[in-house]
């Protein structure tokens, strides 16, 4: 290793030692470059950059790396995390066992097959690495929450519960613990112990999104939908275009009578992911509740969003229109009449918002048509309503009462009495 190769790599490992990741992968890519056949250069250079999320350039060093010196291990290890961050399973898989064949006790190996076998919902398969992780690293909360997890998606609800817990005893804002144990809580609806947990993992970490969407899944069970539509927005402002964010968006909208916006939330993660089924659904029961009951039937039975109907999709995109028009006309009203009066212009946003999607609809119904029909809006009958209550899956509002306040984190401060 030359002088100056030295010296720029010295301090390269004195800024990863400060937690300065990114000068240090700036000096790690000089150094390798400046040495391009040292294979431990190679290694921090190509390791850096998969912990600062840059993965196409980490798995081409990775890979050329391997071509080099197909013994070392440890770069085998990191593109199988590469490629299982990547979402490239099959590759990561392979990688992580032909490790796991060389050194059955390799610890990065065990903690990434465990997590790739638990993102394809085969927790027993998982549980053997996991439960070696754990025996190698009884201390650490990351190996125990990977047991936790597997008992979780095992089947193992108290179990998993108790684990958990024990964890938090020990690291008590380890936030995959903490979120880990609300989302299973949230399967027996345990919906007070779940905003507790997300809080504290929130307040850990802002800009965690599942810290979020844990906070809005509670809130929306016990049925405080304006606070869970706002912690839905919050997790989709960390994580944009997240199909189950947006779908769970627009179902919130439209109990709300909010129609505008779940049809677009429900529009958005339809374009975000045609092949999924949910956001369809959520699509039609939208329709549905506006009394559209042909184009909602046609797009529920539809079996996804593939294909959705060019005039449906004209008739979402008028109605979308016309809520927004309403939404800043109001808007406007409310700043002109001045503060004494903002309270009863805003009274009148859902009313104002109707009328224009009327006036949308009456227009739209000429020239749209689902099933072959003319697609006015109808009155409420038996038959719009049979769709609303089949598609709408709606779960039973557990309300706290209103007197009860919610952990005022966050700007979450509706329900806050004080």
């Amino acid at each position: 290793m030359t002088a100056a190769a030295r010296e720029i790599y010295d301090q390269a490992l004195g800024y990863e030692a400060n937690g300065d990741l990114l000068r240090a992968k700036t000096g790690y890519m000089r150094a390798s470059d400046m040495l391009p056949h040292d294979t431990e250069i190679a290694y921090r250079a190509a390791s850096a950059l998969l912990r600062t999320g840059e993965l196409e350039e980490a798995q081409s060093r990775l890979r050329r790396l391997i071509f080099a010196d197909p013994s070392h291990i440890n770069a085998r290890s990191s593109l199988a995390n590469c490629q299982l961050l990547m979402n490239d399973l099959e590759l990561a898989e392979s990688n992580f066992r032909e490790v796991l064949d060389r050194d059955p006790d390799h610890k990065n190996a065990l903690f990434g097959l465990s997590n790739l076998l638990l993102k394809r919902e085969q927790a027993r398969l998982a549980a053997p690495y996991a439960q070696r992780l754990s025996a190698l690293l009884p201390n650490s909360p990351a190996a125990q929450t990977v047991v936790a997890e597997v008992l979780e998606k095992g089947g193992q609800a108290p179990q998993a519960v108790a684990a958990y817990r024990m964890l938090l005893k020990s690291a008590p804002n380890h936030i995959p613990a903490l979120l880990g144990l609300a989302r299973t809580l949230l399967k027996s609806k345990r919906y007070d112990d779940v905003i507790s947990l997300a809080v504290r993992a929130a307040e850990q970490d802002a800009d965690n999104y599942y810290a979020f969407d844990m906070l809005s899944q509670a809130l929306e069970g016990r049925g405080d939908l304006e606070d869970s539509l706002e912690a839905a927005s919050e997790a989709l402002r960390l994580a944009p275009n997240k199909t189950g964010l947006l779908t769970r968006l627009s179902v919130i909208c439209r109990k709300l009578g909010k129609f505008g916006a779940a049809l677009r939330y429900a529009l958005q993660a339809v374009d975000a992911n045609p092949e999924n089924r949910g956001p369809a659904n959520a699509l039609g029961a939208a329709l549905a509740a506006m009394k559209f009951p042909n184009q909602a039937r046609v797009v529920l039975t539809s079996g996804s969003g593939k294909d959705l109907d060019p005039e449906i999709r004209t008739l979402v995109e008028k109605l979308i229109k016309a809520s927004e028009g309403a939404i800043k006309s109001t808007k406007s009203t409310s700043t002109s009449v001045g503060n004494a009066d903002s309270k009863a212009a805003q009274s009148s946003a859902s009313d104002q918002e109707t009328a224009e999607i009327d006036n949308a609809t009456e227009t739209a119904a000429e020239s749209v048509s689902a099933d072959g029909t003319e697609a006015r809006r109808t009155e409420a009958g038996d038959k719009t309503e049979a769709i609303q209550a089949s598609v709408d899956g709606e779960k039973p509002k557990f309300g706290a009462g209103p007197d009860e306040p919610l952990p005022n984190v966050l700007g979450l401060s509706r329900r806050d009495m004080s």
